[in-house]
């Protein structure tokens, strides 16, 4: 198992878009996403599809996302 700490999501962060993508398939237990420094509610405040994550609520313009999680080798 590997661990990912900090990686920034894939995606415009534009205040329109909400669909970002991972460079892995995170283990769903162990994903924390990170807005501005808040960690989100999975379920709340995004969805977790494979390596996708999906807003509810798109990011506002120039928002830092970061995403830590594990992922099998």
């Amino acid at each position: 198992m590997i661990f990912l700490t900090g990686e920034i999501p894939k995606g415009a962060v534009d205040g329109f878009n909400t669909v970002f993508t991972l460079a892995h398939k995170p283990i769903a237990w162990s994903l924390a996403v990170f807005q501005e420094g808040a960690r989100l509610l999975l379920g709340e405040d995004y969805f977790l599809s494979g390596n996708t994550i999906t807003f509810i609520i798109p990011p506002e313009p120039f928002d830092l996302l970061q995403a830590d999680y594990r992922h099998q080798a």
